[in-house]
Parts: structure tokens; C-alpha cells; sequence
């Protein structure tokens, strides 16, 4: 698994170091989103690090509200179906 504090190493946008990145705060293309989400789906990457609230599905709206607003401690939302 890749776990190092708290960054997401190896993929394009969550790390400061990948190889060939200039603009870390750039939108990441298809392919290296498509990259990042295989990686997670694999479970070779660690996410609980960044993710700071869970939600289930239903309350998207809430999700969505914590992730615009930013209260204090706050990271990475995850939704859960």
C-alpha cells in the first residue's frame, strides 16, 4: 500500500514529488484521475489519512455543505452508498 503522511504517493496531483508534475494544484487529466481511482480500488492506497468525515449517501447535502464551508479539522469528505 502506499501510506506516507498522509499524501497519496506515486499519484499524479496528491503527491509534491511525482516525476514529471509541475503544477501540483492543476486539475489532474482523465488519465491520471482514471490512475488514482484504480490505485484506490486496489486498496493500494490508503485514504483513511486525508479523510477526515464519512457520510452515508443520503446525506450528500450535508457532505457537501462540511466540504464547501471547510470547518476547522477538516480534509477530504467521503460519501458511502
Amino acid at each position: 500500500a502506499i501510506t506516507t503522511s498522509g499524501s497519496l504517493a506515486g499519484v499524479p496531483h496528491f503527491s509534491p514529488h511525482f516525476p514529471g508534475i509541475e503544477d501540483a494544484t492543476a486539475l489532474p487529466s482523465l488519465e491520471e484521475t482514471r490512475r488514482a481511482e484504480s490505485l484506490i480500488r486496489l486498496r493500494q492506497i490508503d485514504l483513511t489519512p486525508i479523510v477526515s468525515t464519512v457520510l452515508p449517501l443520503d446525506e450528500a447535502a450535508e457532505a457537501y455543505r462540511i466540504a464547501i464551508e471547510r470547518p476547522s479539522g477538516t480534509r477530504a469528505v467521503l460519501l458511502k452508498p
